[in-house]
């Protein structure tokens, strides 16, 4: 049985539809669930983590973001300290209802100087698309670009996600939406430099916020295969529909 996936929904632990014990999964965030309804909460992974909330409240998909404060925070927390040369898999699910605007989803960097670290955005200057940067020094030492294809609906949920196999190349990032890699083209690929900093770990706010509802919010040390990052969007697809 693919690890991603879980029983039948048969009681709360098997409820949330993946394998919430996989130890790749650093992070497990669903921030729909009636247990994180605080301004402080932990992460259901097998080691949970300290989240803290700004503003961002809580509702049955997750939490209602205002697009200028609120976030959720886990602070400078080494599990996210993902270096060039580190594989992993970022995937949120998202509803972005303010339209034109620039907007954080998750990530680990720092929000000047360097800009060192990780992020996954939406950018609006070529309209809506999934920017992905791994970073050491802004624009001299990073891989950084956008998708080909633009976010088609900004009413409805998507689920917006990125692999990186730790090739220290462009070639080794992979974006997806909703199940399905879509075509990424970088406009720098030149990172040979650490990437790791004392930034915090954000979802859905940093520099910029999102507008809109955040939903679940996964982070794997490895970089998941199609099949399994299929597998994680139908898992979990039937609360957003």
């Amino acid at each position: 049985m693919n690890t991603l996936l879980r029983p039948a929904f048969r009681g709360k632990k098997n409820y949330y539809g993946i394998d919430k014990n996989d130890p790749t999964l650093v992070l497990f965030a669903p921030l729909w669930d009636s247990e994180l309804q605080g301004s402080t909460f932990y992460s259901k992974d097998s080691s949970p983590k300290l989240l803290t909330v700004t503003g961002a409240t809580w509702g049955y998909q997750g939490r209602k973001l205002n697009g200028t404060s609120d976030n959720i925070n886990l602070g400078n927390n080494a599990a996210f300290d993902f270096e060039r040369t580190s594989p992993f898999s970022a995937f949120v699910w998202a509803k972005k209802t303010s339209g034109a605007t620039s907007e954080f989803l998750i990530g680990k960097q720092l929000t000047s100087g360097t800009y060192r670290g990780w992020m996954m955005y939406i950018r609006s200057a070529t309209g809506l698309r999934i920017s992905v940067s791994l970073c050491s020094t802004d624009t001299t030492n990073d891989i950084w670009g956008q998708t080909d294809a633009l976010i088609l609906t900004t009413t409805n949920f998507n689920f917006f996600g990125v692999t990186y196999t730790g090739s220290s190349a462009a070639s080794g990032l992979v974006t997806y939406m909703n199940g399905l890699p879509i075509a990424f083209t970088a406009s720098r690929n030149n990172l040979d430099a650490t990437m790791i900093a004392a930034g915090e770990m954000r979802i859905f706010g940093q520099s910029t916020f999102l507008t809109g509802t955040g939903g679940d919010a996964f982070v794997y040390n490895r970089a998941l295969s199609a099949s399994e990052i299929l597998n994680l969007y139908l898992a979990t697809k039937g609360r957003y529909s």
